[in-house]
């Protein structure tokens, strides 16, 4: 052992701290009582720092035990909400991305409405039950931004706008956007309204392939999360109007739970949905073009391979390099591309 080590743990001392907690402000009784409340006056809290009414609801959003927040705090929300205008949307931002997320958003959205249709105006074009049905279908969502969001703001036209105005990142607003999308994709696919398509496993593949060109979301699986958040509420109402004689159960031919189980079936068996999957590439099929010497460009082989993509989903070919070689090659013979 060197002489310093042992010097240094000679001149080693242990001292015994102290510590005492002093609760000016009552801290640890609103803590066991569950309130929210500022330090002080909350009306002079709030107007030193306005985001502070965000805050407070974002800790009733998302704070456990149903933390509920105190009368004049409450008071003083309503009273100065109009401060918020002064504060920067990218400190909002912060605040509603957490609040969105939390257990208790639905209750919190309700009862303190009128600041969030301050903060999103586009919300006070859903009607009374719209907008009920849209905050009580959070409870049933995923704790995902991006679904959590697209549920807020279902039913509504240009919510990229909003989602811009409120700083949201670039890769949240075309994700948020092509989910509210979907059905409309769906519709014009298919060519008939959503109440009378019925998905099965080879249109949901179908559906998943309009969406590869996304990378590192699954845009589908959002919209299925967002459908099933959404169609709780609509069951959980159609069993409370059981008790009416007058009740006509509405038929709903778009499952989203079905959905979610073909879903998970499709990719736990690792089937094949996307071109990306294919056992073939396109540097393949370029080498089928000019072995036969024949004039090609990407367009063309990104139409093959969509061919081949297609008729593996509708069970008319395997996803086997020899077997989609053979047919790649019939179809640039057959001009079946053009």
């Amino acid at each position: 052992m060197q002489k310093d080590s042992i010097d240094s743990k000679k001149n080693t001392e242990i001292i015994e701290v102290e510590v005492e907690i002093f609760d000016y402000f009552n801290g640890l009784q609103d803590l066991q009582e569950k309130k929210i409340k500022c330090v002080g006056d909350a009306f002079e809290r709030f107007s030193e720092d306005a985001l502070r009414i965000l805050r407070a609801l974002r800790f009733a959003a998302t704070l456990p035990n149903n933390f509920a927040i105190e009368s004049s705090t409450k008071m003083a929300i309503f009273e100065l909400k109009n401060l918020l205008k002064h504060i920067s949307k990218e400190r909002i931002n912060a605040e509603i991305s957490r609040l969105i997320l939390g257990k208790n958003v639905t209750q919190i959205l309700s009862e303190f409405k009128e600041i969030f249709l301050q903060e999103m105006p586009i919300l006070s074009s859903l009607s009374d039950s719209e907008f009920k049905r849209n905050i009580t279908a959070l409870n049933y969502a995923p704790n995902d931004l991006e679904v959590r969001l697209s549920v807020l703001f279902f039913g509504l036209e240009n919510v990229s706008k909003t989602l811009k105005s409120l700083k949201f990142s670039r890769k949240n607003i075309a994700n948020i956007t092509a989910i509210l999308g979907v059905e409309k994709v769906i519709e014009s696919s298919l060519k008939s309204s959503l109440d009378s398509i019925i998905l099965d496993k080879k249109s949901l593949k179908k559906l998943l392939l309009k969406y590869e060109k996304y990378p590192h979301v699954n845009i589908v699986l959002k919209w299925i999360e967002m459908r099933v958040a959404l169609d709780s509420v609509a069951l959980k109402s159609s069993l409370d109007s059981k008790k009416s004689s007058n009740f006509k159960p509405k038929k709903h031919n778009l499952d989203s739970k079905k959905m979610l189980d073909l879903y998970s079936e499709i990719t736990s068996k690792n089937e094949c949905f996307y071109i990306s999957h294919l056992a073939i590439n396109g540097s393949d099929i370029l080498g089928l073009f000019r072995a036969l010497n024949v004039e090609f460009n990407g367009s063309k082989i990104g139409q093959i391979l969509n061919i081949l993509i297609v008729e593996i989903i509708e069970e008319k070919l395997q996803n086997n390099k020899e077997i989609l070689l053979k047919r790649a090659r019939e179809i640039i013979e057959s001009n079946l591309m053009q």
